[in-house]
This record gives structure tokens, sequence and C-alpha cells, in this order.
């Protein structure tokens, strides 16, 4: 994994994770990387303090090194509330058909259901199965996008983001 800052047209810096540096060029050429502060598409790397790390058994958290400090519960609450706020823009109009993804986007695809923005789920087995398109493109990114969404539910379970710990 690697950590970016980024920022957007309006000045917003934020950090987002990716697999690797070339999984960030390709999400951002297909506008899969959003600013969750205004859900503009137009990012780049911000300039970045170099991750120095420290001498011998010290360690320190990535967090407490890059902002100066452990986030509070309310700074994540914020943080996270900010997200949900872009995830609910972005899903405005789409209509939710849950595990049924796959096959709907190939019914549309197909001409055998309605032209309309979906979302849901789908295995990355089931969008290899979809014939080429727009349709497995799009269902292909959003399995991306599910497995990126668990890893950072498991980050946010970290015992140093947990108020409860």
């Amino acid at each position: 994994m690697i950590v970016f800052d980024l920022s957007c047209h309006q000045g917003h810096i934020f950090e987002v994770w990716f697999r690797s540096s070339a999984d960030y060029e390709d999400q951002r050429k297909r506008a899969l990387v959003v600013c969750p502060f205004c859900g503009a598409t137009d990012v780049e790397k911000a300039v970045m303090a170099p991750n120095v790390t420290p001498k011998g058994n010290k360690t320190t958290s990535m967090v407490a090194m890059r902002s100066g400090g452990e986030p509070t519960p309310t700074e994540m609450k914020a943080a996270l509330a900010a997200l949900a706020r872009v995830q609910a823009k972005l899903l405005e109009g789409s209509e939710h058909v849950g595990v049924r993804f796959a096959n709907e986007a190939r019914a549309i695809h197909e001409g055998d259901a309605p032209e309309r923005p979906i979302h849901g789920q789908a295995t990355r087995e089931e969008a290899k199965a979809l014939p080429p398109g727009a349709a497995r493109e799009a269902i292909l990114r959003r399995a991306e996008q599910a497995e990126t969404g668990a890893e950072m539910s498991d980050w946010l379970r970290l015992p140093g983001l947990n108020s409860n710990a």
C-alpha cells in the first residue's frame, strides 16, 4: 500500500491509500479518485513531507507523523461524515439492486432491462464473466472500490482509531 496527499482544483488536500503508484494513475485517469470535501474528480498529487522513519525501536504512527498527533474521535467522525456526504451525492439518482448488480448490469447492457444508473454488490468473478464493455468495466471498478472500502473498514477498526479502545 502507498499513501498520497492529493489536492483538488478548489484547494482541498486529502490523503488516499492505493495498492501502488500505477493503481493511483489508473484510478485517476478513470475519474475514480474523488475529493471527499467537494466531490471533484480533477485531483493531483499534493506536495508531501517525506516519511522519515525513527531510529532504533521507536515507533510512531503514520497519522501522528503526518498531522502532529492522533486524530480525536470528533475529527474522525467529521471525516467519516464528509465521506458519507460524498457517497450520498455520488449515489443520487442511482437504484440499489444489491447482489443482483452483475445480472442487472448484464440485462441493461443486452437491452433486456431499461437503461438507468444502478449500484450494488458484485464479486470480481461475476464482473469478469460479463462481456467486454462499459458495464463490465463499471462492475470491475465497483469491485475494486468495495475491496478498498473493506480495507478502509479494517483500518478504521485499529485500536488507536477506536474511541472505545
